[in-house]
């Protein structure tokens, strides 16, 4: 399936052309899924991937339900036996078709806007691309040739891969009684994971649902308990690829979280820092989110009007940010957690329990310099997911991190690592920008402390004009009154030159910190290479 991506900028637009069907008649489509079921390499969880990952230290691609670990073949997974035959399948008659009709929406999923478009019907079969998850989150229409409407059949919608019980419905289509609610599958890794739907003709005993209240689905037991292993008569495969609902949806309910593979196609590889730091180790997402104070003024001639709102950094659309929602420090959180090692990383799940000695570093540095603008070190595991500044202790106090230039937009990288031990030794950087910050090198200083990088975001600061306006208003008060004013109004008509604007005197109001929102009028830390 083919997968266009248009950029705008604060959203992705996926469009999605109709996919046509690869198989036309229940024999062949049938002889393909017999074939698939035999091989040992065709999903992510086949015999390459498992030998793979026994020597990788990538959970978020390896991991796998310790249940199913020994199991590589889809036959193999689905009915959870070591050896698979066709015999499982001797009954097949009967190719169910799923079709899927998603209209044109938008989602949010890691900080980002996304919206699916264009969809046609989507049909599944066994050869198909990966459909993504958020198209079929609504359950499927279901039909084959010769379904008639008095039948009465179970259904039953496998995720392969995962081992769950997506959906379950018995007497289909006369009286359909749902017994499992629909869902669908929240792949979260690049691969391509499998789905199955299950026809069974009706048993001679009424369903026994108590097997498929568990998270992990046993087919075999379930064949059993309801005398079932003789009607199975019908099969079809649905292949889900993934995308930004699905990893949001896991990362969300404490699973993976693989939003950072969103992200790292999307940072600038001409970045001298990126190019310095170990990439590979990134494992998890963080949030950085910035209050956006209220501003009713007139500068420059021109009237300013903000409202005060949360304003989220979208490191995906890399949308540009004022600078003067940037004068405090952010929200930044993450669900983050600690990663099995490399050699158990194939079996044991990720956790979200917080374990006492495990400790985090914050960093705010500027992407091309690597100048530090923000270090808060010790954050323990259990304010993570909450607020970094709730815990921690700070060695850099919060520098605005906006760029010299006024008009210009400069990128700054939040990093998150994870420490070895108790960083306390490490003595305080200097207040505002100096040399020690201007020198500060992030690859020498993990290398040294033994940090390992989990989590980034980049965002974009703009020194624009309602920026403008907040340097000139609070140019440092020294002086006679006059001088003051002199000052400031010297550097409001350098900043309205500059964005090509009215300099007259008479359009400024300089004066009334009362039209900014209060969280501006504390002493502010400006950037002291700034040249007033």
């Amino acid at each position: 399936m083919l997968t266009v991506s248009v950029i705008l900028p604060s959203l992705f637009l996926l469009l999605i052309p109709s996919i046509s069907s690869l198989c036309n008649d229940a024999p062949s489509c049938i002889a393909k899924i017999r074939r698939i079921a035999t091989e040992p390499r065709h999903f992510w969880f086949g015999e390459e991937s498992n030998s793979q990952c026994h020597s990788s230290s990538s959970s978020s691609q390896c991991w796998t339900p310790p249940s199913l670990a020994p199991f590589h073949s889809l036959g193999q997974r689905l009915f959870r036996v070591r050896t698979f035959h066709d015999e499982y399948l001797r009954n097949l008659m009967i190719y169910p078709k799923m079709t899927f009709r998603s209209p044109t929406d938008t989602y949010r999923g890691c900080d980002h806007d996304w919206t699916i478009s264009n969809i046609s019907v989507i049909e599944s079969n066994p050869e198909m691309e990966g459909i993504q998850p958020f198209i079929t989150r609504f359950k499927p229409e279901i039909s084959w040739h010769g379904l008639m409407f008095n039948d009465e059949f179970t259904l039953a919608l496998i995720d392969v891969g995962f081992g769950t019980l997506n959906w379950l419905v018995e007497d289909f289509p006369r009286k359909t009684r749902t017994l499992r609610e629909y869902s669908s599958s929240d792949n979260f890794r690049s691969s391509p994971n499998p789905l199955a739907l299950l026809v069974f003709k009706k048993g001679s005993k009424p369903l026994e649902i108590s097997s498929v209240r568990d998270n992990q689905f046993n087919l075999q037991s379930f064949m059993e308990k309801n005398e079932l292993e003789d009607n199975l008569i019908g099969l079809s495969l649905l292949i889900v690829s993934t995308d930004p609902y699905a990893i949001e949806r896991q990362r969300l309910k404490g699973g993976i979280d693989n939003c950072h593979s969103l992200l790292i196609p999307k940072l600038p590889r001409s970045s001298r820092v990126l190019s310095l730091l170990p990439l590979d180790e990134i494992d998890s997402w963080i949030s950085v989110i910035y209050l956006q104070p209220q501003v009713t003024t007139r500068f420059c001639c021109r009237s300013i009007r903000l409202k005060e709102q949360s304003i989220v950094v979208d490191p995906i659309g890399i949308t540009n940010i004022s600078s003067i929602s940037v004068i405090s420090p952010p929200l930044v959180s993450s669900l983050i957690s600690i990663p099995p090692t490399p050699s158990s990383s194939y079996r044991i799940p990720r956790t979200f329990v917080a374990l006492e000695d495990s400790l985090f570093t914050l960093v705010l540095i500027d992407s091309q310099s690597g100048a530090l603008h923000w270090m808060i070190i010790d954050i323990p595991q259990s304010i993570l997911a909450i607020d970094v500044r709730m815990g921690g202790v700070e060695r850099a106090s919060y520098v605005i991190p906006v760029g010299e230039k006024i008009g210009s937009c400069s990128s700054f990288f939040f990093i998150l690592l994870q420490q070895s031990t108790s960083l306390l030794s490490i003595p305080p950087f200097c207040r505002g920008i100096c040399h020690d910050r201007n020198t500060f090198r992030l690859d020498i200083f993990s290398q040294r402390y033994n940090l390992r990088i989990r989590s980034i975001s980049q965002s974009t600061h703009c020194n624009d004009l309602p920026y403008a306006y907040h340097l000139s208003a609070s140019h440092p008060l020294y002086g006679s009154p006059s001088s003051t004013l002199a000052k400031r109004e010297e550097k409001a008509k350098e900043s309205c030159k500059i964005f090509q604007l009215d300099s007259t005197p008479s359009c400024h109001n300089l004066f009334s910190h009362s039209n900014i929102n209060s969280i501006l009028i504390p002493s502010l830390i400006i950037l002291n290479h700034l040249i007033f």
